[in-house]
């Protein structure tokens, strides 16, 4: 079920949906400039995956060749994808990612996935996210966006892809805080490095003084493959000594490669995953959020009306000097209670919870 609420100056969406094993809210609030850049993405996908493995059977008879046999394998894979994108410079790169990313890396699993035998989850989702900016490319979009991307296989194993300054927090009990991504930022010292090998500057913690992320889809000007460099900038005028080469789609100055951390899944210890755009976290520390949330679970109220209520009180610490309130805010939280409790029962389990751990009973 969704609704619509009325703000003087905001519109406020709040998307709510219940699966077997995890639920999740979304919400979100259109900015000061009647200008939504944001977008999000909730996709879950089971299929098969057959492959035909090449046997060789050792002939036992000496002289003869060994035999060639085709062994199908099968395994049925579950797939739950979690997004949020944070535009810049316009919507369609977000609306376009929030729609191609998970078919990109659904499609790569399906391609590449070996069953029963060990498989690089890593490698594949960085290829879901190489493909889908090839395929961003030739819309020859003026803009981009951030991703924060949640890829959970099978129930069990987690993925956290992270492109750009969009975050992902989880909270694990007893006001426990898990951080689950890293903001790409210019003068990181890590992309400070690439960006500077790749022929940029940063100035103004700005990508050659312009963009404030150093990963995002889009942005192809920052993402030039071939660049020149000074071969011996010691000992040649800065206009003579130059080397073409050509980078990597991973070491240009702005790259959508995603950082990835993996984990398992705890149904017994994790709670929930907190998803939002820079709009939300600048606003609102990482434990402070876990915090609000877990409380307001603790007195009854629902996913839904905290996303509401999140956004809200943001929206009343609006200030013209730092800018907070006026940028676009979207927040996603996924319920993790496995298939053994239901989502009224997770709410159950939280507040049980947390009474405990305050000394309330």
């Amino acid at each position: 079920m969704g609704h619509i609420l009325s703000h003087p100056v905001t519109d406020k969406t709040t998307v709510y949906c219940d699966s077997q094993t995890l639920s999740y809210v979304i919400g979100s609030c259109q900015g000061w400039r009647n200008n939504m850049e944001d977008a999000h993405c909730a996709v879950e996908e089971t299929f098969k995956v057959t492959k035909n493995i090449p046997i060789i059977n050792n002939n036992s008879n000496l002289g003869k060749e060994p035999k060639l046999r085709l062994e199908t394998h099968e395994e049925t894979i579950n797939v739950k994808i979690f997004g949020v994108f944070d535009g810049h410079g316009g919507w369609k790169s977000a609306k376009f990612v929030s729609e191609c990313l998970p078919r990109s890396i659904i499609d790569e699993i399906k391609v590449n996935y070996q069953p029963n035998k060990p498989n690089n989850w890593v490698k594949m989702l960085k290829n879901g996210f190489m493909r889908c900016d090839h395929d961003l490319y030739h819309k020859h979009f003026q803009c981009g966006t951030t991703s924060i991307v949640v890829v959970i296989i099978n129930n069990s194993q987690m993925y956290v892809c992270n492109t750009g300054d969009s975050r992902c927090v989880m909270s694990t009990g007893k006001g426990g805080v898990k951080n689950l991504s890293f903001d790409h930022k210019p003068s990181n010292i890590g992309e400070l490095i690439r960006i500077q090998d790749a022929g940029g500057v940063v100035n103004m913690n700005r990508v050659n003084a312009s963009l404030a992320l150093s990963r995002a889809f889009g942005d192809f000007n920052f993402k030039k493959k071939k660049v020149y460099i000074k071969e011996n900038s010691s000992k040649v005028p800065s206009h003579f000594g130059l080397k073409e080469i050509w980078l990597p789609s991973e070491e240009t100055q702005v790259t959508v490669e995603p950082e990835i951390i993996e984990l398992k899944l705890d149904y017994e210890r994790d709670e929930f995953l907190v998803l939002g755009c820079d709009g939300i976290w600048d606003s609102f520390r990482n434990s402070t959020l876990i915090q609000l949330i877990r409380h307001k679970i603790s007195i009854g109220v629902k996913l839904d009306k905290i996303c509401e209520d999140v956004i809200d009180k943001i929206l009343q610490t609006i200030d013209s000097n730092t800018g907070v309130g006026f940028d676009n805010m979207t927040i996603l939280v996924v319920a993790i209670h496995g298939g053994e409790i239901s989502f009224d029962g997770w709410y159950r389990k939280i507040q049980n919870r947390y009474e405990n751990e305050m000394g309330i009973v």
